[in-house]
């Protein structure tokens, strides 16, 4: 808010009313098609701030309101009914205004109203730390990457590879595959502290990692998978092309769900190439391994996550018979951790009940991103990355 400044100490939350106006689509309604929706926001706090958002302590031409978010309240973008991949919105506005008698002033005098434009003009968000790039391989495929570089040189590679939401469908870019599954903490503090700083490599899939031939399309919503993808080799050549940019000498690839896929076809064909495989929800079919992939596979440190109650890839189908197969071939470096179901565990996230929000059986990748994934010996999976590193 600009022209006059506003008093610190007459802001509260109370005062204002924050309605969203936004695209989405509902999938049990999909006969409605995507959708113009209309919701209240709630105002958690309201404070004095530079332009930026920073808070101060005196009266100030800008304010800044934050807002509460959540799994359904808050998300910028949507999965589109056409390509099922994330996409931004055409429309998404914040009308911002007052409550009667609010208790705003400016140089003591009541404010009754103000104007806000509810178009957003800049948008920031936590991927802001990250750089973003392409890369042509030398089969023609292009590539959309983000990537991360500690300050002090590292000689560490973290790939992250998304799931069939963050694909480069339509209307999308390289910030998406960071945004979509809360990968973004790989370039924060907590993470890079905990394995001693790495560089972190995220790139997009043309289109989705399982696709066989660079031009496949769902069928009725569903991939048709024949557990080969078309971008096999061009992803080693970038993963290979990263790491002699970055120097980097050990290199831990890890991904869920479609990219825990292409993280499983990487492994058996590219096997102690790369230092370690973490398969979160992993949508590779156990028959598509044959018994000499589960040769190659059982020496290599491969790290199992998922949730029994995974309504989308199976676990029945996926990991559970091919933990079997490597365990019955002798296993040396298997770890696994199966949850129930997937739940907020710090509480600061609940539903209509007061109970934990459950996000679903294929969102084990919660998990992992707030380093809950602990072994069987009390070690956790951000430990476990660390020493493969060493």
């Amino acid at each position: 808010m600009q022209d006059h400044k506003i008093d610190t100490k007459t802001l509260s939350a109370k005062d204002f009313i924050v309605t969203e106006s936004k695209n989405t689509f509902n999938f049990m309604e999909a006969e409605k098609g995507v959708q113009e929706t209309e919701n209240q926001r709630k105002v958690l706090e309201v404070f004095t701030s530079d332009e930026k958002g920073y808070k101060k302590s005196n009266a100030s031409e800008y304010i800044t309101l934050t807002l509460k978010v959540g799994p359904t309240e808050g998300r910028y973008f949507y999965i589109s009914p056409e390509t099922f991949t994330n996409r931004y919105p055409d429309i998404y506005k914040l009308d911002i205004k007052l409550v009667n008698n609010a208790s705003v002033t400016s140089s003591g005098s009541s404010v009754s109203k103000f104007v806000i434009k509810p178009e957003m003009e800049k948008l920031y968000t936590s991927v802001d730390n990250f750089a973003f790039d392409q890369y042509t391989a030398s089969d023609g495929t292009t590539y959309q990457y983000a990537f991360y570089n500690p300050t002090q040189k590292s000689e560490t590679l973290i790939v992250w590879l998304h799931g069939l939401g963050e694909g480069g469908v339509k209307n999308t870019d390289s910030k998406m595959p960071l945004l979509g599954n809360e990968a973004a903490i790989l370039g924060k503090e907590e993470f890079q502290n905990s394995i001693g700083g790495a560089n972190i490599l995220v790139p997009q899939s043309p289109s989705f990692w399982m696709d066989k031939t660079g031009q496949d399309s769902l069928v009725e919503g569903r991939i048709i998978s024949n557990g080969s993808s078309y971008y096999t080799k061009s992803l080693h050549e970038l993963i290979a092309f990263y790491k002699e940019k970055t120097g980097s000498k050990k290199i831990i690839i890890a991904g869920c769900s479609n990219g825990g896929f292409m993280g499983m076809l990487l492994a058996k064909t590219y096997a102690t190439e790369y230092d370690g495989y973490v398969l979160i929800c992993e949508a590779m079919e156990d028959k598509f391994l044959t018994d000499e992939d589960i040769q190659t596979l059982k020496d290599l440190p491969l790290y199992f996550v998922y949730s029994k109650d995974d309504p989308l890839v199976v676990p029945q189908q996926y990991e559970e018979p091919t933990i079997q197969r490597l365990k019955l071939a002798g296993a040396t470096k298997l770890e696994t951790v199966i949850f129930d179901s997937v739940v907020n565990l710090d509480g600061n996230i609940l539903d209509e009940e007061g109970k934990p929000y459950n996000f679903g059986g294929h969102s084990s990748w919660v998990y992992f991103f707030n380093n809950e994934v602990v072994n069987k010996d009390g070690q956790t999976i951000w430990e476990w990355i660390s020493e493969r590193v060493k």
